[in-house]
Parts: C-alpha cells; structure tokens; sequence
C-alpha cells in the first residue's frame, strides 16, 4: 500500500516489545493512504497493545470505513479504559456521529469525564450533541442528546418570539419549475451509507416542497445580542444559542451595554454559502411596523463579503457593528429556511438589485461556459484537479478562480453563465440569485454525515430551475483529500451539457 506500510500486522504482532508510537504512525501512513482493511487486520491483531488516543481515532474512522463492528466494539471499550484527550474523543464522536453511529458516539462522549468538565471544549461538544440530535434513529436518544445540548448552551425552553410576521405571498405557492430532482451519477463509487443518506435527503427535501412554508419574521422585545448572533434575555432565557453557551464577556458586558430601539439580526459565522443564501435574502423584507428604521447588525468581525454584498443590494439601512453584547428594544430575526424561495416574487427585487449593480461594476465580457477551481481552497483538496482542468478546458470550458475575484465580479460571471462544471464549494452559492437558468455538473465528495449539507446547492437548483446533476467520488475522511475519475466525469458532462 505504502512504502512505509508493508509488514504492519507482522510488526504489530510478531515484535517482541511493542511500541506504540511506532504503530501509530504506521497507522497514520494506512490512514491517509486509504488502507482500511490492512488497518482493520493490524488493529484486531493488537487489541492486548496499548494504543495511543489518535490511534484509537484512527480506528474509528476505520471502524466505519471498513464496516468492522468488532473494531468499533474495541474503540469503544478503549474509550471506558482509557481517559481520553478532549480533542480527541471530539474528534471521533464527531466522526461517529457522522457516519450513522449516533449511539456509539453517544455513549463515548459520555465516557469522557475531562471532556465533560472541560470549559472550552463545551461549544465543540454542543456540536457534536447536535449531530447525534439530527441523526440517531431512536426518539430517546435524540431527546437526551437535545438536553444535554441545550443544557451545556445555557439555553432553557423558550417561549419563543414576541410576535411572528408572516408576509402574504398572494395565494399558494407556484408551481416547482422543471427539471426534477438531480440525477446522481457515478454513485457506485459513493460509500453505501453516504448513497443512501444522499437519497433520502433528496426524498425528503421533494417531500418538503409540498408543504405550504411561507417567509416569516420573528420579533423579540427588549433582548440581548452579541458579535456571535447569539440572543438572549437579561433574565437568563437563551433564544438563540448556535449550539454553544453564551462567552463570560457577553454576560459582564450585558450589565452595561449600549442600546438600540430597533434592529435586524444580521450575522453569520458558517462561510459565504450560508450568508448568500439564508442570512442575506432574510434582509430584502421592508419592517414596515417598525417605529424607526431598523439598523442593520452586523458583528464587529464580520468579514468583508458582509459589507459588500450589501453594498451591491443598495441597502440605505443604517449599519451597527456588535461586539459582546448590545440592548435591543425590538429585534427582528429573519427567515431563513430554503424552502421561501418557491415565493420568488418575495425576493426577486433584492437580488434584481444586486445584478444590476454587479454588471454595473464589471461591464465586460464573461465566459459562458466555465469550470470553478479549487486550487486555492485549503479544504477538500482535489488531487488530481490539473489533470481535470485539461479535460474540461479541452471541452470548451475556461477554469476560474473566484478567490482573485471581488463579489461583484462573481455575481456577473454567474449572471452570464450558461454552463458548469464545479467541484462541491461555496462558489455555487451564486446559482440563487443567477437572473436565468443554467446547466450544471457538481462534483461532490460524498460521506456519510455530510450529505444534507453537500445537496444545498441541489436545493437552490431545484428551486430556481437550474439544471443540475450531482457526480459522487469517495473522500479520505482522514486526509479530506480526493480524486475523480476523469473519465467518468467526461461520461457525466456527455450526458449533462449534450455531446
């Protein structure tokens, strides 16, 4: 398998002193190279060793890569027998509960003592707890998981917003445009449990689309905000948590902090993807009720896309930057669920706006057809990407890279755009407020735990119209490195764009 591999069973069983740094790095090589059943074997063969805790990492991933159930049964009696590093048992509670083992992550975290006593891992568990919460099977687990999380946010049962505004869309809603939902191609090579997670994911969100989901907007009276979008009352009551308790500095800083009479939440900290698509779209409503212009709040560490988005929209809202925490009279919290855009006469104006003011900063000429890179993306790292690009490019496709670029320029390129080809990233959070439709081929590194995040971009075509067919590849969940097959995607652009 590697050069620094061979001979792992044999050194792991048959040495008369064992050593487990030795094996651990072995074991690392195995990992990273996608080894799993040479893993699996080495691993079973030295249950009476002593591990190192990011072996017993390593074989949790291979627990689930392998679908090894002893290994699993062996990472979990480690996990009683040893005391784990925090970071660690976060790190393969994370995974587990990503790779359908809600149970078993479950009962690790709870083995941890210093994880559960450990202040600044607190926000990291909450996440974690998150997970099991959305994917166990069993109702009590989901339930536990659901305190303990909210227990650990500080967050009691909220009485919920004030007041809720619901706008009037003019009847029902319209008619889902054409095509369907998205092929998924070249899913033979997806792990079976990401495939059918993917599946049922996309079940579902057809489901969802028959429901009548109408934009709303919550108000809370007299409230208490900081940089983090994080809201809660003087009296203690979380509202709005994010899966972790509120800092000590928001909670000294609430005794004396500035106020505000009306304001509109508006902060994210997820990346691009989730202010383009959720957060911005929320802030296109006029507060007609409101008795004073409502600011804009935005976190004081905002990054720079924030800004200039809203420049693009137009927006003359006044703009408050928020540090550890600031007194709001009326807050008004917009709706962010995917599902509004079936009323898209609701936000077309807004994004009408940004358009147009895009193609106004960056008149020129653009490419139609197009491939995004992700040479410059630390994360997810497509290893053969070059190769890829010489493909694509011998097809008729210019290779971008939306980093070197401003926002306005990335809004104009998909405004013009007529065909493409991407791997799974950000960059395609440009497809909502695209003016018309296009054909699209997403590459998409498929594992189990992820795929309800890795189909939004599928959602946003599937809602605007946009064709759009999904090309599944295998991702080392070790690494976070992959490859496509070459020929499979040149197979998937025939059928997609038309030979």
């Amino acid at each position: 398998m590697n050069a620094e591999s061979p001979g792992l069973v044999e050194k792991a069983t048959g040495a008369s002193s064992f050593d487990p740094l030795a094996f651990e790095r072995r074991a690392k090589v195995l990992a990273e190279a996608g080894g799993w059943e040479e893993l699996r074997i080495a691993l079973l063969a030295t249950t009476d060793r002593p591990w190192r805790p990011r072996t017993v990492l390593y074989a949790a991933v291979t627990a689930t890569e392998a679908h090894s159930g002893a290994l699993l049964d062996e990472v979990l009696r480690r996990s009683v027998g040893v005391e784990l590093p925090p970071h660690i048992a976060l790190a393969i509670g994370r995974h587990l509960a990503m790779s359908g083992e809600a149970g078993a992550a479950w009962g690790l975290l709870l083995s941890c003592r210093a994880l559960l006593d450990s202040a600044p891992h607190r926000s990291g568990l909450a996440q974690v707890l998150a997970l099991i919460e959305a994917s166990a099977r069993e109702r009590g687990l989901r339930l536990a998981a659901g305190i303990l999380r909210r227990r650990l946010a500080g967050a009691a049962l909220s009485a919920g917003p004030d007041r809720v505004l619901t706008w009037d869309t003019g009847g029902a809603p319209p008619r889902m445009p054409e095509p369907g939902p998205p092929p998924l191609l070249h899913h033979e090579s997806a792990p079976p449990a990401a495939l059918a997670e993917l599946e049922a994911v996309r079940d579902a969100f057809e489901a969802a689309l028959r429901r009548d989901i109408r934009p709303q907007v919550a108000v809370h009276e007299d409230v208490l905000v900081n940089r983090h979008g994080q809201v809660w009352r003087e009296g203690g009551e979380v509202i709005l948590s994010g899966n972790r308790p509120l800092p000590e500095a928001s909670l000294a800083a609430a005794r004396q902090a500035p106020e505000v009479g009306s304001g509109v939440l508006a902060m994210e900290e997820s990346g691009l993807f989730h202010w383009l698509c959720e957060w911005l779209p929320s802030l296109f409503w006029t507060l007609g009720d409101a008795a004073e212009a409502p600011s804009l709040l935005l976190s004081d560490l905002a990054p720079s896309y924030h800004e200039a988005s809203l420049a693009l929209l137009g927006s003359e809202a006044p703009r408050l930057r928020v540090g550890d925490a600031l007194r709001v009279g009326r807050l008004h919290v917009g709706d962010r669920r995917m599902l509004n855009y079936r009323h898209w006469g609701a936000y077309e104006a807004g994004f009408r706006r940004i358009n147009v003011a895009a193609r106004r900063e960056m008149p020129g000429e653009t490419p139609a057809d197009f491939y995004i890179s992700r040479r410059d993306a630390g994360r997810r790292r497509l290893l053969n990407e070059a190769a890829l690009i010489e493909r694509v490019e011998r097809a008729g496709f210019t290779a971008v890279e939306l980093s070197g670029m401003s926002l306005a320029a990335q809004v104009a390129l998909f405004a013009g755009a007529r065909r493409i080809v991407a791997p799974h990233g950000a960059g395609l959070s440009h497809l909502l407020a695209k003016p018309d439709t296009c054909t699209v081929l997403e590459l998409v590194p498929a594992s189990a735990g992820s795929m309800s995040l890795r189909y939004n971009f599928a959602r946003i075509s599937r809602l605007r119209g946009h064709a759009h067919a999904l090309h599944l590849e295998r991702i080392n969940p070790i690494t976070h490195e992959w490859s496509v097959d070459l020929e499979k995607v040149e197979r998937g652009m025939e059928r997609q764009f038309g030979g």
